[in-house]
C-alpha cells in the first residue's frame, strides 16, 4: 500500500474527532450518493430475484459500500488496513443492526478468505492506493477469492489530474500523485486500467467514466471466467 496503516489511522481519527461522517469529510455526502446509485443499479441487475450475495468491500473504511449492500440484505464483509476505521465501522454496523464480518488486513495477502468465496468484490477506492508491482499481487488475490462467474467492481481515480493542486503533486512518469515525497495514488489511463485487469484474468463487462474538474474516475465492472 502507498500509505502506512498509521497514516490511515490518523486520518480516520481526525475525521471522527471533527464529527465528519467518514472518508472524504465534507465530500462524504457526494461519495455516498454516487455509491448508492452505482450499487443500487448493480444490485438490480445481479440479484433480480433478491437472493443474497456474499460480498466483500476492500478498503471499506468506516463503512460505505458494505454498509449500503448490508442494508440491501446481502451477506457483507469488509477489509481495511486501518484499525481505527474498522473499529468505527463495527460501531456503525452494530448501531444499525446490520450483520457484517469486518476485519483489519492488507489486500496484498488475504489468507483468511478461501478460494472462490465471494460473489462480488467491491474496490472501495482501494486499488488506486496500490502502487507498482504490488498491483499484480493484489489483483491475483482478488481473482482467487471471487467465484467463477462472480464479479469485481473497480472504482478508481484516472489521470492525468486536472486541478492546479493535483497537477503540482503529479509525477507523469509513474502516473502517480506524490504525497510527502512518496507515490500515494496511481492514476492510469482508463484504457490501461482495463488492460491491466484483463491481463490479471478478468473479463470486461462494462465501464463508466465520470469526468470531473479535479480528475476523472472510472467505474469498471469485471467478471471472473
Amino acid at each position: 500500500m502507498s500509505e502506512s496503516a498509521a497514516a490511515f489511522d490518523k486520518t480516520y481519527q481526525d475525521l471522527r474527532s471533527s464529527n465528519q461522517p467518514g472518508w472524504g469529510g465534507e465530500a462524504y455526502g457526494r461519495r455516498l450518493q454516487a455509491w448508492e446509485a452505482s450499487l443500487g443499479k448493480l444490485d438490480a441487475i445481479a440479484w433480480p430475484t433478491r437472493e443474497r450475495g456474499r460480498i466483500l468491500e476492500l478498503g471499506c473504511g468506516n463503512g460505505m459500500a458494505a454498509f449500503i449492500l448490508g442494508r440491501l440484505g446481502h451477506e457483507v464483509y469488509g477489509l481495511d488496513v486501518s484499525s481505527a476505521a474498522i473499529a468505527w465501522a463495527v460501531e456503525r454496523f452494530n448501531t444499525a443492526g446490520i450483520a457484517a464480518d469486518l476485519r483489519v488486513g492488507n489486500v496484498r495477502s488475504m489468507p483468511f478468505y478461501v478460494d472462490e468465496m465471494f460473489d462480488l468484490v467491491v474496490d472501495g477506492n482501494c486499488l488506486h492506493c496500490v502502487i507498482g508491482a504490488e498491483r499484480a499481487l493484489v489483483l491475483g488475490e482478488i481473482r482467487r477469492i471471487i467465484r467463477r462467474g462472480g464479479m469485481f467492481l473497480v472504482s478508481s481515480m484516472c489521470g492525468p489530474p486536472k486541478s492546479t493542486e493535483a497537477r503540482r503533486d503529479y509525477d507523469a512518469g509513474i502516473r502517480c500523485l506524490i504525497r510527502d515525497g512518496v507515490p500515494s495514488r496511481f492514476m492510469p489511463s482508463p484504457e490501461s486500467l482495463v488492460q491491466e485487469c484483463l491481463a490479471a484474468g478478468f473479463e470486461f463487462v462494462s465501464a463508466d467514466l465520470s469526468k470531473n474538474s479535479w480528475w476523472d474516475h472510472l467505474e469498471l465492472l469485471l467478471a471472473r471466467p
